[in-house]
């Protein structure tokens, strides 16, 4: 036989399990939400203005001296090495950490030299680098150092 247990008791006890449920869900759930909606609003690309008109001027001078003699003074490649710009630094490019570009400038050019400029003319050679590819100056100047703070930003196509 079975026990004798109120239905009522039952019932309640069912009703409570079931809101702690929701409860708990509703609070996962919520916790999902805001966490994709921070990590969208903390996303950088080089779409997000991350360096200056006057570093990406200064840049240009000094990619004139640094690199032009291998990769153009417009930056549009030449015998020695490949072009910096269009189709081919977005097709190289793409959907990598900004770090990885500046790693690689920092690290290897001028071919020459490697590592010989300072870390603000490298900042100011890969601001050039990125408005020669079209993407737009901003408030915020471009800092290599440390290259880890560059993790953040991704290289993408046009909105």
């Amino acid at each position: 036989m079975a026990a004798d247990v109120p239905l009522e008791g039952v019932e309640t006890e069912m009703r409570t399990n079931y809101a702690v449920t929701i409860a708990l869900l509703s609070g996962v759930l919520a916790t999902g939400i805001g966490r994709t909606v921070l990590t969208a609003q903390s996303e950088k690309t080089v779409w997000s203005g991350i360096f200056t008109t006057e570093q990406a001027t200064r840049g240009k001078d000094k990619a004139a001296t640094a690199c032009g003699a291998c990769h153009g003074a417009a930056l549009n490649g030449g015998d020695l090495a490949p072009s910096l710009s269009g189709a081919d630094f977005i097709g190289h490019w793409y959907d990598a950490k900004l770090s990885e570009l500046v790693t690689k400038v920092t690290t290897t050019m001028p071919a020459d030299a490697p590592g010989s400029l300072k870390p603000d003319e490298y900042a100011d050679i890969v601001a050039y680098m990125l408005q020669a590819n079209g993407f737009p100056a901003g408030q915020e100047t471009l800092v290599v150092e440390p290259v880890t703070t560059l993790d953040a930003v991704k290289i993408t196509k046009a909105k």
